[in-house]
């Protein structure tokens, strides 16, 4: 698993095995503990990032560009082109490109 790899949380407690056991503290209680299995954790279902977030594309507009997704808008000159808007939208996040939305 990559350092890097998200984990999906509800398949991992959907299917994760749980162990239960008691441990003994030093001063002589007993407590219970529950968790999941190291094995399960290394081998849950990793989650791509980019499918979770939202996708969008700018909408050019005569004098200001606005977001798909959330009608964002900023101020844009009439000659701006797709190579100078912001690969993100600064509110709400989405992932811009222009062959989608």
């Amino acid at each position: 698993m990559d350092k890097n790899d998200l984990i999906s949380r509800n398949a991992l407690l959907k299917n994760g095995t749980r162990i239960v056991g008691n441990i003994r503290l030093p001063d002589g209680r007993t407590i219970r503990v529950e968790g999941i299995s190291v094995p399960e954790i290394e081998y849950a279902p990793a989650v791509d990032p980019e499918e979770m977030w939202p996708k969008g594309k700018w909408i050019k507009h005569d004098d200001y560009t606005e977001c798909s997704v959330c009608e964002y808008w900023y101020d844009s000159p009439e000659d701006e082109t797709a190579d100078y808007r912001p690969n993100y939208c600064p509110n709400c996040g989405a992932y811009m490109r222009e062959d989608q939305g």
